[in-house]
């Protein structure tokens, strides 16, 4: 965490915690559970492909999503779907 000069607080995501794929009308919405503070366990719903341009280091050299399966990385929970 910074702290800018206007005494403003520049906050990044910390880690991916969960993934899911959602399906409505026959579109593929794949999204990620960002944990962004972990002394308030802030977390919000993101979507993958915009947290992957953002943050692409949560992202480095770890496989998410394949198809309709989900890989499970670190701490992060998956579920099949």
């Amino acid at each position: 965490m910074q702290v800018r000069e206007d005494l403003t607080m520049l906050v990044g995501p910390v880690r991916i915690l969960d993934t899911q794929v959602k399906q409505p009308r026959g579109k593929e919405l794949k999204t990620v559970k960002v944990l962004w503070d972990e002394t308030t366990q802030e977390m919000t719903w993101e979507m993958e492909d915009l947290m992957r341009k953002s943050y692409p280091h949560l992202f480095a050299g770890k496989s998410y999503f394949r198809g309709r399966k989900l890989l499970k990385v670190e701490n992060c929970k998956t579920r099949e779907i």
